[in-house]
């Protein structure tokens, strides 16, 4: 089949594609490098051309006037002319996937439309993948229909920090963009329990959860647990609110004076993801964070190399899920003291890290393995059901 993947969140669409091609399936992959993670595969990137200047007062205005421009929706709605043509020639695709209902991220929602519009004209069966700050995601969350989120954090001091999520709702022309692709869709697949339980607690229809693919390294040993336990935290800047990092490091440092000779704490902040996976690889514990229900690509990033993970884990996706899940990481809440308690007993037993260790990669091997991400899409898409990988 021909498939076109439209849109990235944390190298989903990227691990899709390899799956789909050792399948032996035409795949074309089109994002904008998802931010400063800078993934690699995609066919061509929608990007925006963003003016950046030496004067620091002018760089300030027109930072001003690019939220501004992308808050009414118009942002890059010029620029976007300039794929016009590389988007007109997406047409007789089998099956195109989009990642939320904005998909060109750095792109206003009028501009999003101008080139959803094309490619949906062109091409029949589309699928939403629900992830990232996904319209009707961020809707329950301000609805507070989950049990927590990053919204939680919402004040009137800290708004800037929310902007960027709160136009995918609030935004001109984003509600029209959300009821235009829900209209010309086959169906919602939800990545993870987070936007399952969102589009259910709305009313909306989706699929079963598809878990997000990774290539593993099955025959990777997992190394031996000694002190100091090494604590991995990849702290993304301006993303504190979203992640918890804060109450992380409060409850590490906390930990640190306890237990000054039992850690090392390694923090590292907004760096590409190839040297990202480089630097954790010496981790025993991974932090992610502990505002989800469920746990994204970072903290499967640690199951699949055999670490303990802080991360969603929550009891409503436990009975979702059911399927030993609980066993394999640790299920990290908003709660600094919660977060120490956790962090001490895993420092103070090491059998009780190898244990999780191990129950994570097993996990990760089972659940998330190319051969069952592919069968899972098999279902749904209609692909055929030979698996070659």
């Amino acid at each position: 089949m021909k498939i076109l993947l439209i849109g990235e969140y944390s190298g989903v669409h990227s691990n899709l594609k390899k799956l789909l091609i050792k399948n032996g399936h035409t795949v074309h992959l089109i994002h904008d490098g998802d931010s400063y993670k800078k993934f690699d595969g995609n066919d061509f990137s929608v990007f925006y051309n963003r003016i950046t200047l030496k004067n620091k007062f002018l760089n300030k205005f027109i930072s001003i006037v690019y939220l501004i421009l992308d808050i009414i929706g118009v942002k890059g709605i010029f620029q976007c002319i300039r794929f016009r043509k590389e988007i007109a020639k997406l047409q007789g695709f089998d099956i195109v996937q989009i990642i939320n209902t904005k998909p060109f991220g750095q792109f206003g929602s009028w501009a999003n439309y101008y080139l959803l519009r094309v490619i949906f004209r062109n091409n029949n069966k589309i699928y939403l993948c629900a992830l990232g700050d996904d319209f009707t995601w961020v809707k329950s969350c301000l609805a507070k229909k989950p049990p927590y989120s990053m919204f939680d954090n919402l004040k009137i001091r800290n708004i800037k920090d929310f902007i960027y999520s709160l136009n995918y709702i609030y935004g001109g022309g984003a509600k029209f963009v959300d009821n235009f692709v829900m209209k010309n869709i086959e169906g919602v697949i939800p990545g993870l329990y987070d936007y399952y339980f969102a589009y259910k607690v709305m009313g909306r229809e989706c699929s079963e959860i598809i878990p997000i693919a990774y290539e593993l390294e099955i025959n990777k040993n997992i190394h031996k647990v000694e002190y100091p336990i090494r604590i991995f935290h990849g702290w993304q800047s301006g993303k504190e609110l979203r992640k918890g990092n804060f109450i992380f490091d409060n409850a590490i440092k906390r930990l640190l004076e306890k237990y000054p000779e039992l850690i090392r704490y390694d923090v590292v902040r907004n760096i590409p993801y190839k040297e990202y996976i480089e630097l954790f690889n010496h981790a025993d514990i991974i932090i992610d964070q502990c505002f989800s229900l469920d746990r994204g690509m970072n903290a499967l990033l640690g199951m699949a190399h055999g670490k303990v993970v802080f991360s969603g884990c929550d009891p409503l996706a436990q009975a979702y899920y059911a399927n030993g899940i609980e066993k394999c990481l640790i299920n990290a809440e908003p709660d600094e003291n919660k977060i120490f308690q956790q962090l001490e007993e895993l420092i103070l037993d090491k059998e009780k890290i190898t244990e999780i260790q191990y129950y994570a990669k097993k996990y990760a091997e089972e659940f998330h393995s190319f051969s069952y991400v592919y069968m899972q899409y098999s279902r749904i898409w209609g692909l055929d059901k030979e698996v070659k990988i």
